[in-house]
């Protein structure tokens, strides 16, 4: 039933997809006519005219959308992904009728109508996406339109399994229990589900049960047993997914690719590659450029007050360690006196250091003197958000005292002026511990990376810095 009502859903998307293609493309055409957003040099064809390459906007549209997955099931998919897919793969849809029209009709049809219709398009698509899925995903969390499962499983992995899809209530998954090798397992209660049995009791629960999904999670030391499954579930019409056991071993960011026919699990792949790395520049430049011009006046004040507080330069250049272990230059308005680290080297700075001056205090208490460093992020040396950059000998210091072997994993991100790790306070301390938290978020950030993500930070990170340091009240990160 739930795979006809698949094929319903999909049918009732196609259309609503032809649907918004033609609303876009007509009002696309008339919007051009108005001239409003950009004057009319020569008169548009009649409307006719568009009307007779509609049909070939609209099968485009379709195959592209259906070529590339987009009517696929997005059960399990978050909406702001699905965003991204659309916005592509219209631009695909453009770059056909571009060529198209190039040939073949390019003196009959405005290239500012095509434009248009691709904005109208993208925003008609995305916006029936919405408005058919939280309908349902709130039906999904009343406990309608579910799909059943069970874990093979009833380990670390399946738990973890269990959890996730738990928390994520929307994608209407409903787990049965596990199924586990372990005989003295059955009957024990994991995670809130039972064990309902051994492998060998997996057929007989199936001819009884109707069940749309399983999940092997099972360790990388019984890939004997995962064939077994396999043989098992062979006949079987549910769908099979594998959760890799990668959990032992994954501290950041993963990728599948494939080399041939290989499939390969990169463990440590940073998560900002094709349009990500693009947005996520773009976005950078954008902000730090305002932010720049909004902050100048203040930062002219706090150059007259540090130069007139005390001697030396207005900016402190210091080397630190960023992207993939390249070392650059930070910039800082100066806290501390010229000679401050003339006679202790390079240290953290402790809690009431007598060589920060009575405006650096101010300036450090309420991070002003880490302004200047939308510079840095403007010239691409740094981010927005990121991990924040430490001083290569500190790093060369912590390894070496600590041994964290995670440590450099840090650097598959470029730096930021603020992060997962400040919002929470864990920043500007030396302490073990204090190091360990910071570096316990940056690897999550990296994990969990979105732009969604880099804006929730940007936005807590006044109310972090209000705060203060190292909350004892808040969570710790997961490793």
């Amino acid at each position: 039933m739930l795979k006809k009502h698949s094929q319903l859903f999909v049918f009732l998307l196609m259309l609503c997809d032809t649907l918004i293609t033609f609303f876009a493309w007509i009002g696309a055409y008339f919007l051009r006519k108005t001239g409003w957003l950009v004057p009319m040099t020569s008169d548009l064809p009649d409307l006719l005219v568009y009307l007779k390459l509609w049909p070939i906007v609209l099968v485009t549209t379709l195959i592209t959308f259906f070529v590339f997955g987009l009517y696929h099931p997005k059960r399990d998919r978050y909406l702001l992904e699905e965003f991204f897919q659309i916005f592509c793969y219209n631009l695909i849809v453009l770059l056909i009728l571009s060529t198209f029209l190039l040939y073949y009709a390019r003196d009959y049809y405005s290239r500012l109508v095509l434009l248009v219709f691709l904005g109208f398009n993208i925003l008609g698509t995305f916006g029936v996406r919405i408005s058919i899925r939280y309908p349902l995903r709130y039906l999904r969390k009343k406990g309608f339109n579910l799909r059943t499962a069970i874990i093979v499983g009833s380990g670390r992995i399946g738990q973890k399994t269990v959890e996730t899809i738990q928390k994520n209530s929307w994608t209407g998954i409903r787990i049965l229990g596990y199924f586990d090798p372990r005989e003295k397992r059955t009957g024990r209660i994991f995670a809130g589900l039972p064990v309902l049995g051994t492998l060998s009791q997996l057929p007989s629960f199936l001819e009884k049960q109707t069940v749309d999904q399983a999940y092997i999670a099972l360790p990388l030391n019984q890939n004997r047993e995962i064939e077994e499954i396999l043989d098992l579930l062979a006949e079987e019409t549910l769908d099979v997914r594998i959760v890799p056991d990668t959990l032992s071993f994954m501290t950041m960011h993963h990728m599948i690719s494939n080399l041939d026919d290989l499939p390969i699990i990169s463990l440590t792949e940073s998560p900002l590659y094709g349009w990500r790395r693009l947005f996520k520049r773009l976005f950078d430049i954008v902000f730090s450029l305002i932010v720049l011009i909004l902050i100048s006046p203040l930062m002219l004040l706090i150059a007259i007050l540090i130069k007139w507080t005390s001697s030396g330069p207005v900016f402190y250049y210091q080397q630190r360690m960023g992207l993939d272990g390249k070392l650059f230059y930070i910039i800082k308005f100066r806290s501390m006196r010229p000679d401050a680290e003339k006679e202790t080297g390079a240290i953290w700075s402790p809690k009431g250091d007598t060589r920060v001056t009575w405006i650096g205090k101010v300036l450090r208490k309420t991070s002003l003197d880490e302004f200047p460093q939308f510079w840095n992020v403007f010239k691409g040396e740094m981010s927005v958000v990121g991990p924040r950059p430490e001083r290569p000998e500190l790093i060369q210091h912590f390894k070496k005292e600590h041994r964290h072997r995670r440590y450099m994993h840090r650097h598959k991100m470029k730096a930021g002026i603020t992060g997962l790790a400040q919002i929470y306070g864990w920043r500007g301390d030396g302490h073990p511990r204090a190091l360990v938290k910071r570096l316990q978020y940056d690897l999550k950030y990296i994990r969990e990376w979105s732009l969604w993500l880099d804006f929730k930070i940007i936005f807590k990170t006044p109310w972090a810095l209000m705060k203060g340091e190292h909350p004892q009240f808040m969570a710790p990160a997961n490793k």
